[in-house]
């Protein structure tokens, strides 16, 4: 099986409603976004092209770089986002780093179903998710 990773970053801030422990404050990270892929067999000497990769990625970059990624929960945060005219993205869950993982697994199986491997997503360099279906 070979296998290949390709590491994207992003900014961004979040909240989490209910935590005890700070994050329930509005706060920012330089979150990184690594994406595995695997294959038994290679096309041209590839997995894929780090450039298609990159196109597949590009679209979710723009939305959630520099952006304040909310839980569907958090209105009012929303509100003051709309009304200071800031970008932000709505997710239907918390915003928490398994979260956040995980659809970003979703959005990026659906354009590379067999090739997809994992994707990790970390917060901070110390502190992050990974996320597999297996």
């Amino acid at each position: 099986m070979f296998r290949i990773a390709k590491e994207y970053h992003i900014a961004y801030a979040h909240r989490l409603l209910g935590n005890q422990f700070g994050c329930n404050n509005l706060h920012g990270h330089n979150g990184t976004i690594i994406i595995g892929l695997k294959s038994e067999n290679l096309k041209d000497g590839m997995i894929m092209d780090f450039n298609k990769l990159d196109k597949t990625m590009s679209t979710l970059l723009v939305l959630l770089d520099h952006s304040c990624i909310t839980g569907n929960g958090d209105e009012s945060l929303q509100k003051f986002l709309e009304q200071e005219n800031s970008k932000y993205f709505c997710l239907t869950f918390e915003p928490t780093a398994e979260n956040i993982c995980k659809f970003i697994y979703e959005y990026v199986w659906l354009s590379l179903r067999e090739l997809l491997d994992y994707v990790e997503f970390y917060e901070t360099d110390k502190a992050g998710a990974m996320y597999s279906e297996y």
